[in-house]
């Protein structure tokens, strides 16, 4: 796949995540390596441009004896590119689908 479909997708994953609720910077990387199996190195620097793109907010909280943690929060432009990216990541995945149906693939 090309390099900026999976960019798409795993920012696509990241906005859904932080959809469901403000999450820990930390928590957002061990997802996207369980649902992705991308390394937290890829996926760092996709949440701070999502942040400087405004369609994240960052919460520092400072925890006694750990330091600083980011907390991480969808926006409202962050809801309104996650809705439009949906919509066409659904779009496209059913025109697949219906490509695949009928197939039978042997392997």
């Amino acid at each position: 796949m090309n390099k900026e479909f999976k960019l798409s997708i795993l920012e696509m994953t990241i906005l859904l995540l932080t959809a469901q609720g403000e999450i820990y910077g930390y928590d957002i990387a061990q997802n996207i390596y369980n649902l992705l199996s991308l390394e937290e190195g890829i996926t760092y620097p996709v949440v701070k441009k999502l942040t400087n793109e405004g369609l994240l907010q960052v919460n520092n909280e400072i925890i006694e004896n750990l330091g600083t943690r980011k907390f991480y929060h969808i926006t409202k432009d962050g809801i309104i590119k996650l809705k439009k990216d949906t919509s066409i990541y659904l779009d496209i995945s059913d025109k697949i689908y219906q490509l695949m149906k009928g197939l039978e693939l042997n392997e």
